[in-house]
């Protein structure tokens, strides 16, 4: 028996696209040493809020119950090298 809930997701695409969205997710059942805990609310900090989209062009983001999405201006639409994936 599976469990669903809400996950916050960002994305910041090669192109300065930065979006931010609540979607549902599926947990799988823990297994062995695992535990599964049910949050019922968690706060974002409002420092973490700022990093997270203060360059951003919210104004003129587009929105959608759950989501937006807005334009990162260079050079924040790069990011550090040094953070790389892959």
């Amino acid at each position: 028996m599976s469990t669903t809930g809400k996950q916050l997701f960002t994305t910041l695409d090669s192109d300065g696209t930065l979006t931010v969205a609540i979607e549902d997710v599926t947990f799988s059942d823990p297994t062995g040493n695992q535990v599964l805990v049910k949050m019922e609310a968690a706060p974002i900090n409002p420092s973490d809020l700022a990093i997270l989209a203060g360059a951003a062009d919210l104004e003129g983001a587009e929105y959608s119950p759950g989501k937006f999405v807005a334009r990162m201006p260079e050079p924040f639409n790069t990011g550090d090298p040094r953070r790389a994936m892959g």
